[in-house]
């Protein structure tokens, strides 16, 4: 989807969010973690920050992806908070010093409170089909690794 300014009327275009289904089994790899609160916005910020919450994925894995939403559920780029950031690397943060209102050294919550969840798995690994016969624990069988991967990021619908 693309919405360019110069062709409307008015001027502005609306923030949108989209979501696409990946049909391909290596889709079926990725899932997305549990939602993380664990900061709120009291003090300077909300900052649901991956140095400071539970690792993003499970299996200790870098994240592939990441929603940012308000506790009550609207996305972040939706809200009314100004200079919010929600990125994969970083996490998320809403300082209280951005927001209209703000008063030096006032411990007053400006932003809301926000939740994070990650994209977890391994794209690159496609499932192996169900065996045919028993497998045996003693055993080591060999993973399907396809290059490149028919699932680009674009996919990755939550």
């Amino acid at each position: 989807m693309v919405c360019q300014n110069k062709y409307l009327t008015n001027g502005k275009c609306h923030d949108y969010e989209i979501r696409l289904l990946c049909w391909t089994d290596e889709c079926s790899q990725l899932k997305w973690s549990g939602w993380s609160d664990i900061d709120n916005p009291s003090g300077n910020c909300d900052c649901e920050m991956r140095t400071n919450t539970r690792p993003g994925c499970p299996d200790g894995r870098t994240p592939l992806d990441i929603d940012c939403r308000t506790v009550r559920g609207d996305h972040a780029a939706l809200t009314k908070d100004l200079k919010v950031v929600c990125n994969v690397n970083d996490g998320m943060h809403c300082f209280n010093k951005n927001q209209p209102g703000y008063v030096k050294n006032s411990w007053r919550s400006l932003c809301l409170d926000y939740k994070v969840r990650y994209l977890c798995g391994n794209p690159y690994v496609k499932p192996l089909p169900p065996p045919t016969t028993p497998i045996d624990p003693t055993k080591t069988y060999p993973v399907n690794i396809s290059f490149p991967i028919t699932c680009p990021p674009h996919c990755w619908g939550g």
